[in-house]
């Protein structure tokens, strides 16, 4: 019960199982490799966001804008999901904040690749006990995931969006090993 008050106070929906399981075989959002930028400090939050917005209006923003306009940190500069979620508001961009840890990885995957077939990029909170981490999926195919991940340095996947792709097993282990304080975070902004 405490859990549901901790969600519902913080504006947090739980992501029950898709309605159906319709099948995607590859989708890709537009990209620009100039916007595969390095992130300094904790500003991955910024970043992805700042992927989002490209995503949705494509337009280019500056993530140290964006890091210094969003007032919900924690004190090391951590931001918290739903600053993400409220600037996104601000920008006109509808997302929520999503605890997902109800629904298996064939679910997950679902609703992943059905936010990026219609043309809406998820950021994921990913990492383990020790850090956290925000990257943005922009794209799918051929059992990987394109993602732009500002702490990635270089770009490798050329012609697909974001700077890298990793395989589905790979995603899932990442987002699945996030956790604050022990507890799963499973949390996805789409």
């Amino acid at each position: 019960m405490i859990i549901i008050i901790l969600l519902w106070s913080l504006n947090i929906g739980i992501r029950l199982p898709p309605q159906s399981s319709v099948s995607f075989a590859y989708s890709n959002m537009a990209w620009e490799a100039r916007l595969n930028r390095i992130q300094i400090g904790n500003t991955c939050g910024a970043h992805a966001v700042m992927a989002v917005i490209f995503g949705y209006k494509k337009e280019i923003s500056d993530p140290n804008d964006i890091y210094n306009s969003i007032d919900s940190k924690m004190g090391n500069g951590y931001i918290y999901p739903w600053g993400l979620t409220r600037y996104l508001g601000e920008k006109g961009i509808r997302v929520s904040t999503y605890y997902c840890g109800l629904l298996n990885r064939n679910q997950k995957e679902q609703i992943l690749k059905e936010s990026i077939t219609y043309g809406k990029p998820v950021i994921l909170i990913v990492g383990n006990k020790r850090y956290l981490h925000y990257i943005t999926i922009l794209g799918f195919g051929n059992d990987s995931y394109h993602i732009y991940d500002s702490m990635f340095k270089g770009d490798l996947n050329l012609t697909f969006p974001g700077n890298r792709t990793i395989t589905s097993t790979d995603l899932m282990d990442l987002w699945e090993s996030a956790r604050f304080k022990r507890i799963s975070i499973n949390m996805a902004i789409m």
